[in-house]
């Protein structure tokens, strides 16, 4: 499978958020994405393919998206992993940290889902 991450800041901080990226990519040694930035609304897309993440160990893949993750909440804003191969998604929370509302979002699943069968665990937070 192959490697897309959607990353989000204050569209102010998209360079800066693009420099840590390309820094952290350097770092760990893995291949340059193809990226697509949306400077109006601050978000960034960088994509590999199944070949370019099959060149690299997951523990490399993980420090990307850290690092990724850590500049993007510096920046206001967030990291996810859209998707990824399964010997990567053992290794990282493919959703950051649990979000404050993540009460409330979980009573509104038990609401439109009392019995738990709509994805179980494949939400932020395990939900």
């Amino acid at each position: 499978a192959a490697l897309i991450l959607r990353a989000t800041a204050l569209p102010s901080q998209l360079p800066q958020l693009g420099e840590t990226a390309a820094r952290a990519i350097r770092e760990a040694g893995v291949p340059p994405p193809s990226l697509i930035a949306r400077a109006g609304n601050g978000v960034l897309y960088a994509f590999w393919s199944a070949a370019e993440v099959s060149q690299a160990q997951p523990t490399r893949w993980a420090s990307v998206v850290e690092a990724l993750r850590a500049a993007s909440v510096g920046a206001g804003g967030s990291t996810v992993v859209e998707e990824c191969p399964s010997p990567l998604r053992a290794t990282i929370d493919v959703w950051g940290a649990t979000p404050e509302a993540a009460p409330i979002m979980r009573r509104l699943k038990e609401l439109f889902d009392p019995q738990g069968v709509l994805n179980p665990g494949r939400y932020v937070g395990g939900m």
